[in-house]
């Protein structure tokens, strides 16, 4: 998955750099936006920045985000959106995919005695609205539905009477957490 990801944004960067050289019709934006995420496990905070270019309708982007929901964990992912209209007040769709990685604190490491994690799947879609100023920015607002995955694998030592040959086994965690996405943002 990670090197599909990975062949995607090689794809995407070349791609809009011959764009911007041979027509000069692709622009660079960058979209910032703050979210409130809502699910079974509670309401949370997250936040986004994506980078990417503009051309026609159609945005292509890169983004990075910082996931508060459950557990503190940093999704990096692909962002496609598509304006429906050309007016200053535009509604548009959006699509996320990537990668949602586990970032924890000391305290938690020890809580959880150290676990190994891996990456696991990230997607975001939704519908919105975006508002076009007189200077080109834009603010927007949007609604969506996500899924964030977090695996780990935490040690839980079997017991035996030689602590010699005492090993050590992991449980193996895979949580799922899908929720409702409610996003401000703005647009350079």
């Amino acid at each position: 998955m990670a090197k599909v990801i990975f062949a995607c944004l090689v794809l995407l960067v070349v791609y809009s750099a011959n764009g911007q050289v041979a027509k000069q019709k692709w622009k660079f934006n960058s979209v910032n936006q703050a979210a409130l995420l809502a699910g079974g496990g509670g309401d949370a905070f997250a936040l986004q920045t994506i980078n990417g270019f503009t051309k026609n309708k159609w945005y292509a982007g890169a983004g990075v985000g910082l996931d508060l929901y459950a557990d503190r964990t940093v999704p990096v992912f692909i962002d496609i959106r598509r304006d429906l209209n050309a007016k200053n007040n535009r509604p548009f769709v959006y699509a996320d995919m990537g990668l949602n990685f586990l970032w924890l604190n000391a305290t938690k490491k020890a809580q959880r005695l150290s676990p190994k994690t891996s990456p696991g799947a990230y997607y975001d879609i939704g519908v919105g609205l975006k508002l076009i100023s007189k200077n080109n920015t834009a603010v927007l607002l949007s609604a969506g539905y996500t899924l964030k995955q977090v695996k780990e694998q935490l040690r839980s030592p079997e017991m035996t009477p030689d602590p010699a040959w005492q090993n050590e086994n992991y449980d193996r965690y895979n949580y799922i957490y899908r929720r409702f996405v409610f996003k401000f943002g703005v647009v350079f």
